[in-house]
């Protein structure tokens, strides 16, 4: 019985049975039994939540093998792509298209499926969750029936709940997703004390495309991030080495992240 845990490593589960479909026979083949037999299912992506949402004892499902990108519309700024694709995958190959995931968390090692479920978000109060963005949703019921919805449809009510779902209505197949011209971010930082945050946090968060601040806890101290969207351009390096080093293990060790094509910068988008 393999044993999983979570990202953070708050929360595990032991699955009677774990499985990795590959094709939509295989997966259909597991729901009708599992609805058979009256069993509890789940749907793991990478196991950032930082809750149990994703943990069973019972029946433990990974859309890993349905990572595919379908369909790259540059023009009307559409992507079509398999649940399980990830948006590290998104983030290298969107750019070459002009086009940029329009928000994103922290991490990038999550599954788009796992983002539109649990309404991932980034840090601009002027952008929605990426739960948001989405044009349409396929999705398998236990069943074994397949049903797409779009944004456009009958029961806006129904899709907006599909769209952040929490994995109670189906297993996502695949979703269409409203994504953006490419875009970098420009970051400027500066100290700035704890009560003068609290006291003019309405004006941070509105004075740029994207606002972050990281408190000392205990202290009077911490710094503001402000990011504001750009027209791509040629960034020039001038780091030394000791802070590249340092910049690898910050953003990659520790779990932060270059937004695609940036220049260096750990806030979410």
């Amino acid at each position: 019985m393999t044993e999983f845990w979570n990202w953070a490593r708050t929360y595990r589960c032991r699955p009677n049975l774990y499985v990795e479909p590959d094709s939509l026979e295989s997966l259909r083949s597991l729901l009708t039994d599992v609805n058979r037999r009256q069993l509890k299912i789940r749907v793991i992506g990478c196991g950032h939540s930082p809750s149990s949402l994703a943990m069973s004892n019972q029946v433990l499902v990974s859309m890993k093998h349905f990572n595919k990108i379908l369909e790259i519309d540059a023009a009307n700024k559409e992507i079509h792509c398999e649940s399980g694709v990830l948006l590290s995958q998104l983030n290298d190959i969107l750019p070459q298209h002009n086009l940029s995931l329009p928000v994103q968390g922290s991490v990038s090692n999550l599954t788009i499926g796992g983002v539109v479920s649990t309404a991932t978000h980034g840090s601009g109060v002027k952008f929605g969750s990426i739960s948001s963005y989405v044009r349409s949703m396929t999705l398998m019921t236990l069943t074994g029936e397949i049903n797409e919805y779009k944004l456009d449809g009958d029961d806006d009510d129904l899709f907006r709940c599909l769209t952040c779902s929490l994995g109670t209505f189906g297993v996502i197949l695949s979703l269409r997703l409203q994504v953006s011209s490419l875009f970098y971010l420009e970051l400027n930082q500066n100290p700035l004390e704890f009560r003068s945050f609290l006291n003019t946090l309405p004006v941070l968060y509105t004075s740029s495309d994207h606002f972050r601040y990281m408190w000392y806890p205990h202290t009077n101290h911490g710094i503001a991030y402000h990011l504001t969207r750009i027209q791509p351009r040629q960034i020039k390096s001038n780091k030394s080495f000791l802070t590249k080093i340092y910049s690898w293990f910050r953003y990659s060790l520790i779990g932060m992240q270059k937004s695609v094509g940036l220049t260096l910068s750990y806030s979410n988008f």
